[in-house]
Formats: C-alpha cells, sequence, structure tokens
C-alpha cells in the first residue's frame, strides 16, 4: 500500500519539476459527503522532456491512479495537457481514513452538538511526505505549497482558513513546505447555502435547464397560439 501513495503523490506532483503549487479541492455537500479533485497540468513541452509522448504518459499515469480507486480524466491540449483525478465519499471519517489524507495528517476529530458540526486536524502534519520528497527513482519534486480549497453547501460557523471567497463559500487553506505545523479546522451550521447548491446544479445540469426551458417557452407560445393571442 505504501508504495501505491508514493505512486498516487508521484502521479499528482509529476509535473511540478520546480518549485510549485498545486489546487487540490473538496467539496462538503450538506449531507456531509465530500467529493475530492484535483487538476494537474503542465506544458507538453516540459512532459515530452521526459517521456517520448505526452498521451502515453498520461495514459500510464491514469492506469496507476485508477488502480487505487481514483476516477482518472485526461486532458491532452495542444499545448497544455494533464489529468482531473476525482474521488467520492460518504462521510467524514471515509475520507479520514483515506490514503491521501493520511499522508498529510495524522488524524482528525469531528463532532456534532447544537447544531453544530466540528472537523479539526490533529496530532503530526506529516510536511515531509509530500514537500520535497524524492517519490521515485528519477524526479525529486519541489512543491511549495499545496492549495486546499473547500467549497460547502452549509453555513460555516468559523474556521482557520487563510482566504475565504464568501460568494462561493470556498475556504482556501494553505499548506506550505516551510510550515513545522499546520492544521485545518472548521464549523458548519445545519443552515444550508442553497444560493451555493443552486449554482453548483445549474452548472452541472446547465444544458438539461436550457432545454426545459425552451420546450416550456414553446409550449406557452403553442397555447397562446391556439387561444390566438398571438
Amino acid at each position: 500500500m505504501k508504495n501505491f501513495i508514493k505512486m498516487l503523490l508521484s502521479c499528482l506532483f509529476i509535473f511540478l519539476y520546480c518549485g510549485c503549487s498545486i489546487n487540490y479541492n473538496l467539496t462538503v455537500t450538506n449531507n456531509k459527503k465530500i467529493i475530492e479533485n484535483a487538476i494537474v497540468i503542465d506544458s507538453n513541452d516540459t512532459i515530452l522532456k521526459y517521456n517520448n509522448s505526452v498521451l502515453d504518459f498520461l495514459t500510464n499515469q491514469q492506469s496507476g491512479i485508477k488502480e487505487i480507486g481514483y476516477d482518472v480524466d485526461i486532458i491532452n491540449g495542444d499545448v497544455e495537457s494533464g489529468l482531473i483525478i476525482t474521488n467520492k465519499y460518504d462521510n467524514f471519517n471515509s475520507y479520514i481514513n483515506s490514503e491521501y489524507f493520511k499522508k498529510l495528517f495524522e488524524k482528525a476529530n469531528t463532532t456534532y452538538n447544537n447544531g453544530l458540526f466540528t472537523f479539526e486536524t490533529s496530532g503530526e502534519y506529516y510536511r515531509n511526505d509530500v514537500f520535497s520528497v524524492d517519490l521515485s527513482k528519477h524526479f525529486l519534486y519541489n512543491l511549495d505549497e499545496i492549495n486546499v480549497n473547500i467549497k460547502f453547501y452549509n453555513v460555516v460557523e468559523s474556521h482557520n482558513a487563510d482566504k475565504v471567497d464568501e460568494a462561493n463559500n470556498i475556504y482556501t487553506w494553505v499548506l506550505k513546505k516551510d510550515d513545522s505545523y499546520r492544521n485545518i479546522s472548521f464549523k458548519l451550521q445545519d443552515k444550508i447555502r442553497y444560493d451555493v447548491m443552486s449554482k453548483e446544479l445549474f452548472k452541472k445540469y446547465k444544458l438539461l435547464f436550457v432545454v426545459i426551458i425552451v420546450i416550456i417557452i414553446l409550449i406557452v407560445f403553442g397555447i397562446f397560439k391556439l387561444m390566438n393571442i398571438i
């Protein structure tokens, strides 16, 4: 399993040959399900310095990550290419026990009291397992920071995030290789941010919404036509 985790981290950071950062995205739904997402992209020229074919390289990486249980889509562009890596968890306990989470933090505690859900990482912060670590025989990855972006469907009562996007309810924690210790904590109310949920639904089902609206307009137009109103 340890080799599998090294392979996953290697795939996530394989494009980062100099000091760089990566966006690691989580969405926490109103029923506390978690969607994990990371998009890793680099120029085709950089990839071709170490590989004969961009597509062959991406396909090999895709196969390796899928073995660990992740969904992986390939972005094969003319100038830049990469991977979209996703996973889903039914609850926080499943996410806390995932191998990727345990490569960053020793553990996390969750509680629910008086309408507030609390999450807080604790114990060791394993920065040496991610930052500037030789993950394979061929590459030394020099990652400067990880931006952990968490979108919540619920109202956030309190947090220790570094950045906040209030409009989209996204909170960002910046994990840096120079930090000797870092933790993530937040409290969620039961109250739901329906504005955030509706934007997400529209983004996901935009084409369906457009089709429905067009059908409704045609039906209304047909009724008015039959009634000789227009």
